[in-house]
């Protein structure tokens, strides 16, 4: 689902993703050419946020910073906050999926959550 508004300085839009009940990963969504500002996430099951990213909808692989790490957003924790994007995710991929936890260590969710990604048109 796909909201928008008007906010000073540009165009943004508002993305929703559900990491399902008794799952880790988010289904994939459409990033349509824009930059990802951050995350609104609820109360969740406590964990990071990491990411795969696709170029196809088809092959999704981990995203790793320039050192090779995982890239995740640590401050998820138990959620009912919004996210800055980290640097590695911000652009470039035009399908993504929200992963609970790392890769090595997922964290299923207890009950489905719904995370909102607020997108910057770059037009």
């Amino acid at each position: 689902m796909t909201l928008k508004n008007k906010l000073a300085g540009g165009d943004y839009s508002f993305l929703r993703v559900t990491v399902g009940a008794g799952a880790s990963l988010s289904g994939a969504i459409e990033l349509n050419g824009g930059e990802i500002v951050g995350f609104v996430v609820p109360t969740w099951d406590s964990a990071a946020l990491s990411f795969q990213a696709s170029n196809d909808n088809g092959t999704y692989r981990d995203v790793y910073d320039k050192d090779g790490t995982t890239e995740t957003k640590t401050g998820a924790s138990t959620g009912n906050r919004f996210i800055a994007a980290p640097d590695g995710i911000q652009r470039g991929y035009p399908w993504i999926k929200i992963r609970s936890g790392l890769t090595a260590a997922a964290v299923n969710q207890t009950n489905a959550t719904t995370i909102t990604i607020v997108m910057r048109s770059l037009a």
